[in-house]
């Protein structure tokens, strides 16, 4: 193995990356990419377009509770409704959220997208949140 794979490998495990894959390509070439390259007889693995079609994307199961990053505050004055996609967990109405860093807490009023109310929001759906407290 190529010292380069080495060095990646070993970053990735470091990282605590449940799995690594190294494919050698040349996108100058297009060698490695679609096609498996003449000019790497040595590599015997995926092209890059054939590991990337069998990688798992879906988000993982977190059973640390939902994390929303705030994308967009909507009001200027009371922040009472808040856009962004959901990290984790499943937020639905009536459920209690605490706002960091102030640590203020609230519940949700409500999901809404551009199609209209949702009654939960998942993981990696962008929503906006209605918040019962205008804080």
């Amino acid at each position: 193995m190529f010292s380069a794979a080495r060095g990646f490998l070993a970053l990735a495990e470091r990282l605590e990356f449940p799995a690594a894959q190294c494919v050698p390509i040349s996108a100058l070439g297009g060698d490695n990419v679609a096609v498996r390259s003449e000019r790497m007889p040595w590599y015997s693995g995926p092209t890059l377009l054939e590991h990337l079609e069998t990688v798992d994307i879906r988000p993982p199961v977190s059973g640390d509770g939902v994390r929303f990053p705030i994308q967009y505050v909507i009001g200027q004055t009371q922040v009472s409704r808040i856009c962004g996609a959901s990290r984790g967990g499943i937020l639905r109405p009536g459920d209690p959220v605490l706002a960091l860093p102030s640590r203020q807490k609230t519940r949700v009023q409500s999901i809404v997208t551009y199609d209209g109310e949702l009654p939960e929001a998942g993981p990696s759906m962008s929503v906006t949140v209605k918040l019962e407290d205008e804080n």
